[in-house]
């Protein structure tokens, strides 16, 4: 299988962006359940910390590096996707899939 194009595909960085704005949202309702609104809510600890432990999720993947992925394609049309490129070996590894007929865009 000669190949015609080969790209890397790497996580978005507005994604973890967003995750990072998520766990502060997170982390600032759970201040304002304890600063302010005690008296509204029933068991507001056990609120606050649902909230912080949400933030606290979406801060560990935000910070985490994400999983890149490599698409391979033929001259003759198959995609080799290789998922796990972090484990370290030389060839690609991943399925051999067919193009559909008029599926692919062409950038000259």
């Amino acid at each position: 299988m000669s190949i015609a194009l080969s790209i890397v595909i790497l996580p978005s960085r507005r994604l973890r962006m967003a995750l990072a704005a998520f766990g502060m949202a997170g982390a600032v309702a759970a201040v304002a359940l304890l600063a302010w609104e005690r008296s509204r809510f029933h068991f507001p600890h056990t609120l606050a910390l649902i909230c912080m432990s949400a933030a606290v999720a979406a801060w560990l993947r935000a910070a985490r590096p994400g999983n890149p992925r490599q698409i391979d394609i033929s001259g003759v049309g198959e995609i080799r996707l290789s998922v796990q490129l972090s484990l370290g070996s030389e060839v690609p590894l991943g399925d051999v899939m067919e193009l559909l007929p008029g599926s692919t865009v062409l950038f000259r």
